[in-house]
């Protein structure tokens, strides 16, 4: 009777051992995770932050552009930067004609394609 009750205890032992191991697995990979979702959440907080602040710096930029852009403040330059610059003698001016406007069907748009901006 005594073999039939070690075997059943190192059975018992191994079921335990096992148990015991495959609780502790698990949670080493639960924490695993968690500490995963916890340092991408900081991640995706961080790129957000940098997000608005590169879209803050980009409507600032597209501001100055379109203040630094604008006729009466390439006029003040010039005048502040003493260029010298004048218009030109309309006589001296020569235009060429956009090609993509001949191609213009009577739809309005450009054989292949769909249609043209303005």
């Amino acid at each position: 009777m005594e073999a039939y009750s070690e075997k059943w205890v190192r059975r018992g032992f191994l079921v335990v051992l096992v148990l015991c191991l495959f609780g502790g697995l698990s949670s080493i990979g639960y924490l695993w995770h968690k500490n995963q979702i916890y340092t991408l959440g900081e991640r995706i907080r961080e790129l957000e932050r940098d997000l608005k602040q590169h879209q803050r710096d980009n409507e600032n930029l597209r501001q100055d552009h379109a203040t630094l852009s604008s006729p009466p403040e390439i006029i003040r330059l010039v005048r502040k930067l003493g260029m010298d610059l004048v218009e030109p003698e309309p006589g001296r001016i020569i235009r060429i004609p956009d090609p993509r406007r001949s191609m213009i069907g009577a739809e309005g748009t450009v054989p292949g394609r769909t249609a043209l901006r303005p």
